[in-house]
């Protein structure tokens, strides 16, 4: 598990219930994922592409894209096609 303060990873979320288990890329996940328990946050730190695909109103936005806008100093490429998280 990665330092929370390593601006250089993306932060993925949280295990809801169990034990914490890896976040592996483009997996089936077994379990659900949330942004509250700082000491759980599971992070990806490897070049490549992520991509979030979830239902109307899950998240998506709040929990994953804006946390890892405000804590990565990389360049990421965003697009928003609801022009709901640019400015």
């Amino acid at each position: 598990m990665a330092n929370m303060t390593d601006a250089s990873t993306l932060l993925l979320g949280w295990p809801l219930e169990g034990a914490r288990t890896s976040v592996r890329p483009f997996s089936s996940a077994q379990k659900r994922y949330r942004f509250s328990d700082l000491a759980m946050v599971e992070q990806y730190r490897h070049d490549g592409h992520l991509v979030s695909f979830a239902p109307t109103g899950a998240g998506k936005g709040v929990r994953v894209i804006i946390p890892n806008l405000l804590h990565y100093d990389g360049p990421i490429i965003t697009i928003d096609p609801k022009g709901r998280i640019s400015p």
